[in-house]
């Protein structure tokens, strides 16, 4: 089945029955369950129900006014707990409570006030995630595993990792922007001033930084002369072009210099070491 089809013909139907003063055309999610739940699979099944139908209005009405209204009742109920998918839900919950949070959420709308309503909390939710997720995105400080010497995102009760004395390296999940700006630069500014022995380098991997807004290129800026007037040299790591654009509109490539970009976290690891090598190993002996 291809749902684009489906809202083709759909359409096809309704523009037609408003040129031929015919009744609109919609789709029922609780049919459709019925039929399937029934063995349908094709819409020869449809056209059997459209059958039957006709032959009830035709020859059959008496019989259907004796059934009672709580046994219809009853068929939707049972469908709309089999549509409930309570085993999606289970699974949901292991992967991301907050995408369970939204559905159980939309699902109770539903189910109290009604399709259109349960839709648009859905989509309030999904644009609430949204905004909460970009303003407040994952990070990770990088520390370098022994086994390769390269910098990794590790856990914090991972073994062979060691953090290099007067180097923080600084990554961020996500794109630079006003709604995050201020969250990310309050991050790094507590990171350096929480780091012993004192920070030398901040090398910022902008590997997942694709895109940059004004407003945090900005504030980028002023967070980059505050450090480097406490003595603090900002270098960026594996830059993408986005965000190289967005710090020259600002004059802040310039301010940094080219000497200051590297291809890579490990080429500026070995930078550090070759200009503070000596004065590492002093600080990570105190």
């Amino acid at each position: 089945m291809r749902p684009n089809r489906e809202l083709v013909a759909l359409g096809s139907a309704n523009i037609l029955a408003g040129l031929w003063q015919g009744f609109p055309v919609s789709a029922s999610q609780s049919r459709t369950s019925i039929v399937d739940s029934a063995g349908g699979r094709t819409q020869v099944a449809q056209l059997i129900l459209a059958v039957g139908l006709l032959l009830f209005l035709f020859f059959l009405t008496g019989l259907v006014a004796l059934l009672p209204k709580v046994a219809l009742g009853a068929i939707l109920i049972v469908t709309a707990i089999g549509m409930l998918e309570l085993a999606s839900l289970r699974g949901l919950y292991k992967v991301d409570r907050v995408e369970f949070g939204i559905a159980t959420g939309v699902t109770l709308a539903i189910l109290l006030a009604g399709v259109v309503p349960g839709i648009i909390l859905g989509l309030l939710l999904s644009l609430i995630s949204v905004l909460v997720e970009i303003s407040r995105p994952d990070d990770a400080v990088l520390r370098r595993r022994l086994i390769d010497g390269k910098f990794h995102d590790c856990r914090d009760d991972e073994e062979g990792v060691e953090s290099v004395p007067g180097l923080l390296v600084y990554r961020l999940y996500a794109p630079l922007m006003f709604a995050n700006a201020r969250h990310v630069m309050n991050r790094i500014r507590s990171l350096v001033d929480a780091a012993d022995p004192p920070v030398r380098w901040l090398v910022i991997d902008a590997q997942a930084i694709h895109d940059m807004d004004v407003t945090a290129a900005q504030r980028f800026a002023e967070l980059h002369r505050e450090l480097a007037d406490e003595g603090v040299d900002v270098k960026i790591a594996d830059a993408p072009r986005p965000f190289l654009e967005e710090l020259a509109k600002v004059g802040l490539s310039e301010e940094i210099g080219k000497m200051d970009f590297f291809v890579s976290v490990g080429k500026a690891a070995e930078a550090f070491a070759r200009q503070h090598g000596d004065a590492a190993v002093r600080a990570a002996g105190r």
